[in-house]
């Protein structure tokens, strides 16, 4: 079966849900938080990094931290996380893995020796959460997220389908005045 991908929808912002939406203890929330045996496949992840890679402009192959796609059918989270790390001073970071957004996170400050104080408290930082179809078969697996993602389309008037990946959180820091 191909994969489908989102470039035919590139001309509008990247899909992303509101805090109400995906926040905690949503029903969204509930089900990319679930852990289950699941086999990733792993060419519609990969396909869906370098779509997302391209969208925020092909991030450095040094500032990329991809922890590896597990082998065969193994307990996971049921979907594949990524986090977008960008830095005034620093660049624009990208993380992956089968784990929380926290973790990832948390490899990224190990990696390049900065602290999550930092990162919290200060004004150079713009961190993008999202989730990725491990499946590549735009979230049909997921009927929380594929539903809301076709109201997202509808509403934005889209054309195409349902991507394989969304935006879950997004903080951008205040801008200085």
């Amino acid at each position: 079966m191909e994969i489908e991908t989102i470039t035919n929808i590139k001309k509008i912002e990247t899909p992303k849900f509101k805090k109400e939406i995906a926040g905690p203890l949503t029903p969204i929330h509930m089900e990319i938080h679930e852990k289950n045996i699941i086999e990733v496949n792993k060419k519609a992840v990969e396909l869906t990094r370098k779509e997302i890679l391209k969208k925020y402009n092909n991030i450095p192959e040094k500032n990329r931290i991809i922890l590896p796609i597990p082998k065969g059918s193994q307990y996971q989270r049921v979907v594949r996380c990524f986090v977008i790390i960008d830095n005034i001073n620093m660049g624009n970071y990208y993380i992956e893995g089968s784990t929380d957004h926290a973790i990832l996170i948390r490899n990224f400050i190990f990696q390049n020796n900065v602290s999550q104080r930092d990162i919290d408290n200060n004004n150079l930082w713009k961190i993008k959460k999202g989730i990725i179809d491990p499946f590549g078969k735009n979230f049909e697996s997921y009927p929380q997220v594929r539903k809301e993602l076709e109201i997202l389309k509808e509403q934005n008037q889209w054309e195409g389908v349902i991507p394989n990946w969304v935006l879950t959180f997004e903080h951008s820091a205040p801008e200085n005045n």
